[in-house]
């Protein structure tokens, strides 16, 4: 099969991916209600004003999905949000210097519409966070590509970033992390597995994009992940450490940024304006300090050691789904 006949089989649009749980047109218009009762909730515009570091997780922006990703972005302009690059707002709340309701993006899996999400993210002003699995960059191979997506991911063959990509993003100022060099479930992986991988993973990193300072974990809840996993990630040389919890995290009084664990709110494109409202909303409702810290059972024994890990992700910077479906509508069960 040759290359452009793989490509003829990938998925290309939201529509077309596969819709699994019957209950999510009802679990959607909950969702309409309750993000137009937002306000009403004490939801609105001035708990959205609140100082905060908010990092919104994506896996995807399709050809379909580009609409509502710039409404997303112009009611978040809209509402007075900052929309800073990841590591600056890790940094901002590591360091205890977050003023603003400052919102990032990243992106999980490293889906080739990686690209065209960051083309759009420059529309206004700001840049994301793409966590690769180092072992699908540049992966062509439908065979190879077929197997992943079903078994790692959940979802029908998509197209992934090339080497070329990458290196792309990083020259206009977008991050690029690891999300794993073979998508593992922490959880469930032997630490020299997984420390082997981890090195794998930051040493493509490195000898492509110049360094990596940033990681997540794949699947992102906590009990995908653990403490092994937790001292394994800092012990690779990665600075930064994120799940797909839902949480926003406000301001603190500065920390070291192993002491951090990032919460993300998952989110789809896709969706209706209404149901980021909610969540955002719901997010900044709900905002405590705990929601920095790492859970006791995953709290890292190397947490509170680092030092230059501001400085690093400076450099390499500069130089260089509750969802219960594939289409999902929820919290971070939707992320892989």
């Amino acid at each position: 099969m040759t290359d452009a006949t793989a490509e003829s089989a990938y998925v290309r649009r939201y529509a077309n991916l596969p819709e699994r749980d019957p209950r999510a047109g009802l679990r959607g218009f909950a969702l309409t209600a309750l993000g137009r009762l937002a306000p009403l909730l004490g939801r609105g515009r001035r708990a959205l004003a609140r100082p905060r570091l908010q990092v919104l997780n994506l896996h995807h922006v399709f050809p379909d999905e580009e609409a509502g990703f710039r409404a997303l972005l112009e009611w978040l302009r809209r509402t007075g949000h900052d929309l800073v690059p990841y590591g600056e707002g890790v940094r901002a709340l590591s360091e205890g210097t977050l003023t603003r309701p400052s919102v990032a993006f990243t992106f999980d899996d490293g889906l080739a519409t990686c690209v065209r999400a960051a083309e759009i993210l420059e529309e206004f002003g700001a840049v994301g966070c793409c966590f690769v699995v180092t072992s699908m960059v540049g992966e062509t191979d439908p065979t190879r590509v077929a197997r992943f997506t079903a078994e790692r991911i959940h979802m029908p063959p998509v197209k992934f970033l090339s080497w070329h990509d990458v290196e792309w993003l990083l020259r206009r100022g977008h991050e690029v992390g690891s999300h794993t060099h073979a998508h593992l479930m922490v959880a469930e992986t032997s630490e020299q597995a997984l420390a082997e991988d981890l090195e794998r993973s930051r040493e493509l990193l490195t000898a492509r994009c110049g360094g990596a300072s940033h990681f997540s974990w794949p699947y992102g809840r906590f009990h995908h992940f653990s403490r092994a996993g937790a001292e394994a990630v800092f012990a690779a040389g990665f600075d930064t450490c994120a799940s797909a919890e839902r949480g926003a995290h406000p301001p603190s009084s500065g920390s070291d940024l192993r002491d951090l664990c990032i919460r993300r709110d998952h989110a789809i494109a896709a969706w209706p304006l209404s149901h980021h409202r909610w969540f955002i909303g719901n997010a900044v409702g709900s905002m405590v300090p705990e929601n920095s810290r790492w859970p006791a059972d995953l709290q890292p024994r190397t947490a509170g050691v680092g030092g230059a890990a501001a400085t690093e992700i400076d450099r390499v910077t500069a130089t260089d789904v509750d969802g219960t479906s594939a289409r999902g509508v929820g919290g971070a069960e939707g992320s892989t």
